[in-house]
């Protein structure tokens, strides 16, 4: 496998700002109401039309 040479520089040189809003999570304040579910079907049979249906 390689590794795109300019993709490598580009992680290099935004790794500082990563780790600042990384460090920064701990003063965040987040509400969080509902939920959001993406399933994706390639291909197969569906038996339930959601995880909360009945059999």
């Amino acid at each position: 496998m390689t590794v795109d040479n300019g993709f490598v520089d580009r992680l290099h040189a935004s790794a500082d700002r990563l780790f600042q809003l990384l460090d920064a999570f701990d003063q965040a304040r987040v509400l969080v109401i509902g939920d959001l579910t993406v399933d994706e079907f390639v291909t197969g049979q569906v038996e339930r039309i959601s995880r909360e249906a009945p059999f």
